[in-house]
């Protein structure tokens, strides 16, 4: 499926929002690449 370049980017801004604030919260190595992007509310396969 293609993404609009418009999409990529906001997926791109709720990626870095979800990850700044998870590792925040719980420290980076507590941080999984999975609660990034339910957090980002996006596929696993999308990060």
């Amino acid at each position: 499926m293609r993404v609009s370049k418009t999409q990529q980017a906001n997926n791109q801004r709720a990626i870095i929002a979800a990850a700044v604030e998870l590792m925040t919260q719980h420290g980076f190595e507590a941080t999984t690449m999975k609660q990034i992007a339910r957090a980002a509310n996006l596929g696993d396969a999308t990060i």
